[in-house]
């Protein structure tokens, strides 16, 4: 079988939306979590057909052409993070690095993080950059979020863990979902914290 040859699965999940969060939208207009739960199931049963294993997937392409530009680094954001809670998920890469091109009235232009003959840098690489310094080193540990969205959660939470020698450190992404709001309560030890995440907050 086809397995016996592969070192990984190549998977595009982008979604059939323009301006929405992969996380916010359907099944029928192809949600994040449902194509990865898509592939997944189509690779487990070819490798069972095969006798294979350990084939995990490889999210070749990943991006947002949102018309807004602060849109899109959110969106960028979410993508990236959900995809480190997914432990298939080998490795990811955001399409495309530079724009193609300056007519933004094409939504193959709209995608990159840096603009058109680097002339400058966009919104998401500010926001992806930022996550990755966050993250570095860190494994997804915990989360709540839904793999089918429902519409009935506020916010949506992916904790990961960093651990060295002397320490170890918990940071978590929230963000609200559109629409919603919602109020957190962060505890540690005996103290407690509270915030406040307003109607459609970019991750924080």
């Amino acid at each position: 079988g086809i397995t016996n040859y592969m070192d990984g699965f190549s998977l595009h999940p982008y979604t059939y939306t323009v301006n929405d969060y992969g996380d916010e939208i359907s099944r029928a207009n192809a949600a994040f979590f449902t194509q990865l739960d898509d592939a997944k199931a189509e690779l487990d049963a070819a490798m069972k057909r095969d006798g294979t294993s350990g084939i995990g997937l490889y999210l070749t392409e990943v991006g947002s052409q949102a018309e807004d530009e602060r849109k899109q680094a959110v969106a960028d954001v979410r993508t990236l993070v959900m995809s480190q809670a997914e432990p298939t998920v080998e490795m990811v890469n955001v399409y495309n690095f530079v724009s193609k091109g300056t007519d933004l009235t094409a939504g193959e232009n709209r995608y990159g993080i840096v603009r058109k003959n680097y002339a400058g840098v966009k919104p998401s690489y500010v926001a992806v950059s930022n996550m990755n310094k966050r993250l570095a080193g860190a494994k997804f540990k915990d989360g709540q979020y839904e793999r089918e969205y429902s519409g009935t959660r506020n916010f949506s939470a992916y904790g990961f863990e960093r651990e060295t020698d002397y320490t170890r450190q918990y940071t978590y992404v929230v963000w609200g979902h559109t629409g919603k709001s919602a109020n957190l309560t962060i505890k540690k030890g005996s103290t407690g914290a509270k915030a406040s995440i307003a109607s459609g907050e970019q991750p924080v």
